[in-house]
């Protein structure tokens, strides 16, 4: 949630570091999620 917040924020000034933060934050989002349904 906060970081859909800060990508809208930050797109404002620099649109391509947002689309890369993005991705970013959904790789890491996926990792997270792996491994809480594994432990």
């Amino acid at each position: 949630m906060q970081f859909s917040l800060d990508s809208r924020q930050i797109g404002l000034d620099h649109p391509p570091l947002v689309v890369a933060k993005v991705r970013i934050n959904h790789f890491f989002s996926r990792a997270l999620r792996r491994d809480g349904a594994t432990l």
